[in-house]
């Protein structure tokens, strides 16, 4: 990402969504970002494109993930993919890694993938039920213990595809694991409608003790996950785009290439509670005491009609360590993650009913 000598072509993918938006708005309201870099965008609306183009000036292609012909041949044109737009796509991340190694080929290029994972990948499935606070905690510096996060892990089919790419030599890997985002982001894409503003994880549990009446707890509550509030995250790919710009040997890649995000520690319990009062006191659920999933069985169809219930028996603890030695500093803390959850509820009770 620091060889060529003019601007650099990007891939971005998930320009429109809640974190690829945020970043993408960073970089175009960044000037040594935006004279640095060309961006390329996939975006499924031709209003949006149209929008991207002529109010940011940033090129813009109408499709989607699905369409893996063209994020192929997108892919062989960007020497950077910024990958935000799904953790789990195995058609769209085989699509990138085809066009890649077209252009390492031809050019003998080692093009860079800023590719978006998640700290999901971190969960041990024996405990799922709430009831059960792990001791384990991943180092994102700790290379040997990373590489034995089992594979069939949720995230992991594509986190290895990307690695393995990178062990080949035809593309250079930095794996972002952001922890629970939250927070509304403050850049001009979602102030201004292109992007997503909502993250899905508070707002799918929101969203969904909204339609039952009553927020949902596994078990006791007894599991701690991290979290991370999206301006602070996307700091964080802000500091390591500019470091490979400027000071590319500081950036882990491949197997050191791992970068999570956090700034604290929550119980789910703790989590539940703040959801419910909310609710609650602007009368969107009949009760502040949630519903409880206690068995296997429970969790297990809970989770089928609620995508993000399934988290919250389970843990998931990271340390953000290599990040903060390239100099990240979070600023977000536990308290504004308290204080976001009452305005993210107010904002969906408004959109549900708007669309209801």
């Amino acid at each position: 990402m620091s060889s060529p000598p003019s601007k650099v072509p990007v891939l971005f993918l998930g320009a429109t969504g809640y974190l690829g938006g945020a970043f993408l708005s960073h970089i175009l309201t960044t000037e040594f970002l935006r004279e640095k870099l060309e961006i390329t965008v996939l975006v499924r609306s031709p209003e949006k494109a149209h929008r991207l183009e002529s109010e940011y000036k940033v090129k813009a292609c109408i499709g989607s993930l699905e369409d893996t012909d063209k994020v192929e041949q997108l892919a062989e044109q960007a020497h950077v993919v910024c990958s935000l737009a799904n953790a789990d796509h195995i058609d769209m991340t085989r699509a990138i890694l085809r066009g890649l190694k077209k252009r390492h080929e031809k050019l003998q290029d080692r093009p860079v993938v800023m590719h978006t994972s998640g700290t999901g990948v971190l969960i041990d499935p024996r405990y799922i039920l709430g009831n059960h606070i792990t001791e384990d905690i991943y180092s994102d510096l700790d290379v040997e213990k990373l590489a034995a996060i089992p594979p069939q892990a949720i995230h992991r089919p594509i986190d290895l595809l990307f690695l393995d790419a990178d062990k080949e030599g035809y593309i250079r890997l930095v794996l972002v694991l952001p922890s629970l985002v939250y927070g509304t982001p403050s850049g001009v894409l979602s102030q201004t409608g292109i992007a997503n503003k909502h993250s899905s994880g508070i707002p799918g549990l929101i969203r969904a003790a909204i339609e039952r009446k009553r927020a949902g707890l596994i078990g006791a509550g007894q599991a701690i996950w991290n979290h991370v509030h999206i301006d602070d995250l996307v700091d964080l790919y802000a500091l390591i785009a500019t470091k490979l710009l400027t000071e590319p040997d500081k950036v882990g890649l491949g197997r050191e290439g791992y970068y999570f995000a956090e700034n604290g520690e929550y119980l789910h319990y703790d989590l539940t509670m703040a959801i419910s009062k909310a609710l609650f006191g602007l009368g969107a659920v009949e009760s502040e005491e949630p519903v409880r999933f206690l068995t296997e069985e429970d969790v297990q169809a809970g989770a089928l009609k609620e995508r993000y219930l399934g988290a919250s028996g389970t843990n998931s603890r990271a340390r953000a360590e290599r990040g903060r030695l390239l100099g990240w500093t979070p600023k977000k803390t536990i308290e504004d993650l308290w204080a976001s959850i009452k305005p993210e509820a107010e904002s969906i009770i408004q959109e549900m009913r708007g669309s209801a």
